[in-house]
C-alpha cells in the first residue's frame, strides 16, 4: 500500500505487529457488523416488506374508521396524547401502555435541539406467535 507523504518526511514502513493488529481490528469490527446485522434480522425478520411506516395521517385515519369521532376530534386527543408519552419519555419515566407494551428509556442525551432517547419496548405476544 502506497500513501503519498509530504516530501519532507521519508515514508514509513509498518511494522509487522502494527499490520497484524490493524487486520486483527478489521476482522474483529466485521465480525461484530456481522453479529449485529444477523441479530437485526432476526428482530425484523417477521416484518411484511410491504408494509410502510405508520405516520399521523394513519393513526388519524385508523381511529377515525374505527370510531364514532371525526378526525379533526381524533387529532386533538390523539396529538395531547403523544405530547404526554413524550414528556413520560423525556423524563426517563418507564411508560405501560395495553397495545403498545411496557417502554423503557434505556439512554437519552441532548445533541443540539434534539433528545436522542434509546428505548426498550417489551410486548406480550399471543401463545400461536410465541416461538419455541
Amino acid at each position: 500500500m502506497t500513501t503519498k507523504t509530504p516530501a519532507s518526511r521519508p515514508p514509513r514502513a509498518a511494522s509487522g505487529a502494527k499490520i497484524a493488529a490493524r487486520n486483527a481490528a478489521k476482522s474483529a469490527a466485521a465480525l461484530t457488523q456481522e453479529k449485529s446485522q444477523s441479530r437485526s434480522d432476526a428482530l425484523v425478520s417477521d416484518r411484511d416488506p410491504a408494509l410502510t411506516d405508520l405516520k399521523m395521517k394513519d393513526l388519524l385515519e385508523g381511529v377515525s374508521d374505527r370510531s364514532d369521532l371525526k378526525k379533526s376530534e381524533v387529532k386533538s386527543v390523539l396529538e395531547e396524547a403523544l405530547r404526554q408519552i413524550g414528556n413520560a419519555i423525556e423524563e426517563g419515566r418507564t411508560i405501560s401502555l395495553p397495545g403498545l407494551g411496557k417502554v423503557k428509556v434505556k439512554r437519552s442525551k441532548v445533541s443540539g435541539n434534539r433528545r436522542i432517547a434509546e428505548v426498550r419496548i417489551r410486548q406480550d405476544v399471543a401463545n400461536s406467535d410465541a416461538k419455541a
